[in-house]
């Protein structure tokens, strides 16, 4: 859990509960790491990979609205400057 909240920026507290309930719910199982009982691997189900393109399309459908009518040359640079935000905080 640890990992994943560093990787999403929130509290392993709020991560272990997203993901129990993500558990609960069958869309992810966690799994025992082969050779360190300390980890654990969380991955989704048929359930849970079911909704990956429907995700996908959502994910383009706000990318594009997000970039409508802004240049490529202008969208590198808000990544861009996003990126060292991010990298800040």
């Amino acid at each position: 859990m640890t990992e994943i909240a560093r990787i999403i920026d929130k509290d392993k507290s709020t991560v272990t509960a997203l993901v129990n309930k993500l558990i609960r719910l069958g869309y992810v199982e966690k799994r025992k790491h082969g050779t360190d009982n300390r980890f654990s691997l969380i991955a989704a189900t048929k359930k849970g990979e079911a909704l990956k393109p429907a995700f996908v399309s959502i994910a383009k459908k706000l990318r594009a609205l997000s970039y409508k009518d802004i240049p490529d040359d202008e969208r590198e640079t808000i990544v861009r400057l996003l990126t060292k935000l991010n990298k800040n905080l």
